[in-house]
């Protein structure tokens, strides 16, 4: 029978809970100050001559729960759960912490807290040393010192240009984690299953693909790395940043090669058992549409669909989402918008580097880290790392504006 866990509890701190005894001498009642056996008989006689304690009601027998978050809530970013019907605990998962309330420093946290260089020394290091940059580069301290660097650049870039750019948002996003610090927000490496559905985003690859003037079918650019090789990094950005991408929403765009892949999303939905497309819709606040009609914005489609489904209300979350009509310029409709964008936002300032713990220069090997990810774009991301600068954006460039290579300079390359 297994015993439950009482933080309240005495308990030994030379002896592991569940630990056998060990053999050995043990500590007697006359070696702690004298026999005191002779006692015994007469306690259990007084026990037996007091009355018996009151029998109470069911209800006033069983405690109300006690969630010990409220009174000691969990420390540095620990989420409370649920475990079981009446009791609470912090998970500490990815906070270096352990204990009830994740108080408890990780070993890998206590060294790595104790053996971190000062930030001053770092920030010397970085902007006077430049044969310190070519031993990171010569060794594995590169990985180390520059994953958190490059982590940071990818979300501000995801952020600010990406989602930017597919939203379609009047709105100028902008990568601050400090607006978070005020307010009760939980920083974890997680997705939801229907964002992870959402983003089979396999229809917004185009019919072909050009790289200069050859022209590439699916059979030639699924799994080929070798044109990666043959053409260069800076000639496959500058041709792929030139090539309109293909529509997401509407219906009619998936390519035969991967239209395996919306079919084993809708069996997974279907095993997962996720609520229909329309009650997604109210969830984020939507209203839910009344036909296929409404839903598609044409009569063919929406007889297919009627002749499948039956019902507007049974149609299945992930086809709902690609078969929604699309907003006027852009490439896929309300829905994808309204439920993608607070997942991905969500996700990437949930990061850990974004809490108050880590957002800071130390992280990031001193003041010229934590500028390099405050003011990281795209084109400089790739430009600074590449012998050429070809034309790279998310935005597809003015079909008059020169279609020449990019400019030869000086790699700067760290």
């Amino acid at each position: 029978m297994s015993r439950e866990f009482d933080p309240e509890a005495p308990r030994n701190p030379l002896r592991l809970p569940g630990a056998p005894r060990m053999p050995g001498p043990a500590l007697t009642s006359r070696s702690a100050g004298g026999s005191r056996l002779h006692r015994w008989p007469l306690l259990l006689l007084l026990l037996l001559l007091l009355p018996p304690p009151p029998v109470l009601p069911a209800e006033a027998r069983t405690p109300a729960p006690v969630n010990p978050c409220c009174y000691y809530p969990c420390q540095h970013q620990g989420i409370c759960v649920r475990f079981g019907l009446d009791r609470y605990q912090c998970d500490c998962t990815r906070t270096g912490y352990s204990g009830p309330n994740c108080t408890i420093p990780e070993l890998w946290t206590w060294l790595r807290n104790s053996l971190r260089p000062s930030p001053s020394f770092l920030h010397f290091l970085l902007t006077h040393g430049r044969w310190f940059w070519e031993f990171i580069n010569a060794t594995f301290i590169r990985d180390m010192l520059m994953r958190l660097v490059l982590t940071g650049e990818t979300i501000k870039i995801v952020i600010e240009e990406y989602v930017q750019q597919l939203s379609g948002y009047f709105l100028q996003l902008k990568f601050d984690p400090e607006l978070l610090f005020s307010a009760q927000f939980q920083y974890r490496n997680r997705i939801a299953m229907e964002f992870n559905q959402l983003y089979h985003w396999h229809p917004l690859m185009p019919d072909s693909f050009w790289v200069g003037s050859q022209e590439y079918s699916y059979e030639q650019f699924l799994f080929n790395t070798s044109m990666l090789t043959h053409y260069g990094i800076e000639a496959l950005v500058d041709a792929f940043s030139r090539q309109s991408a293909g529509r997401i929403g509407g219906g009619r765009n998936i390519d035969h090669h991967v239209l395996h892949v919306a079919v084993e999303t809708i069996k997974e939905s279907r095993e997962l058992r996720l609520q229909p497309f329309n009650e997604y819709r109210k969830r984020f606040g939507m209203r839910p549409y009344m036909s296929f009609q409404e839903l598609t914005g044409e009569k063919e489609m929406a007889a297919e669909l009627e002749e499948l489904y039956g019902d507007i209300d049974a149609l299945e979350f992930y086809p709902g989402l690609l078969l929604e009509k699309c907003h006027p310029n852009s490439i896929f409709g309300e829905s994808m918008i309204e439920i993608g964008a607070p997942f991905s936002l969500k996700g990437l300032l949930g990061n850990p580097i974004c809490s108050p713990e880590y957002w800071k220069p130390s992280t990031f090997g001193g003041e010229m880290g934590f500028n390099m990810v405050k003011t990281a774009t795209l084109k400089k991301l790739v430009c600074l790392n590449t012998k050429t600068c070809p034309y790279v954006s998310f935005r597809v460039p003015d079909p008059h504006q020169d279609g020449g290579p990019g400019v030869e300079r000086p790699s700067t390359e760290l």
